[in-house]
């Protein structure tokens, strides 16, 4: 998600692609960054691994209605409309520091 989104992060694997680089991303940001990277690297052929922190995050872990899924070493790609996650948004107002 530093990549500046996901088309530029496209950009860069398909570069790695062509030279039979693979990659490996880390899951750092929001919950919606995350989910959002777990989709990219399941439509990637170069992906290698997603790094994940699993320290407690209490606004990436509350600001969803159902939290993102690790199983058995794996964070689970979520399904569903869009990105496989629905926001709380309660949760992201309590952690909302001013509204425009």
């Amino acid at each position: 998600m530093r990549s500046t989104g996901l088309t530029e992060g496209q950009r860069i694997d398909s570069l790695a692609h062509l030279h039979n680089i693979p990659v490996a991303p880390h899951g750092v940001g929001s919950a919606v960054a995350i989910a959002a990277g777990l989709h990219w690297m399941a439509a990637t052929p170069n992906f290698l691994i997603y790094e994940y922190n699993r320290l407690l995050d209490p606004i990436r872990e509350e600001i969803l209605r159902k939290p993102l899924v690790f199983q058995d070493g794996t964070l689970l790609v979520p399904d569903g409309p869009g990105f496989g996650i629905e926001v709380d948004p309660a949760a992201v107002d309590r952690y909302c520091i001013a509204r425009y």
